[in-house]
């Protein structure tokens, strides 16, 4: 699991460099707003492309967004997981 974690850590940090034009490098710990800037039209936009990349449907709490990228990774990590186990039932 920790390899996929990476993936998606590496994955994101090319979206946002890319379509995004923020600068490298980006870990894990960045915070959404406060070290990406991104706002809330951006992330939407970013979890749009996560959710259409991976065919996952992302969850967060509206009350408890994620607030950094490893957590936004969690969230991949766990709807993942999700799509495994519908898929094999």
């Amino acid at each position: 699991m920790l390899q996929q974690r990476q993936e998606i850590l590496k994955r994101l940090e090319s979206h946002l460099l890319q379509e995004f034009g923020k600068e490298g490098p980006i870990g894990e710990s960045a915070h959404i707003h406060a070290d990406l800037g991104l706002d809330s039209f951006e992330l939407l936009n970013l979890v749009t492309t996560i959710e259409n990349e991976y065919e996952i449907n992302l969850h967060e709490d509206p009350e408890h967004p994620p607030q950094t990228l490893g957590q936004v990774t969690d969230l991949i990590l766990v709807a993942l997981e999700n799509k495994q186990d519908v898929l094999n039932e």
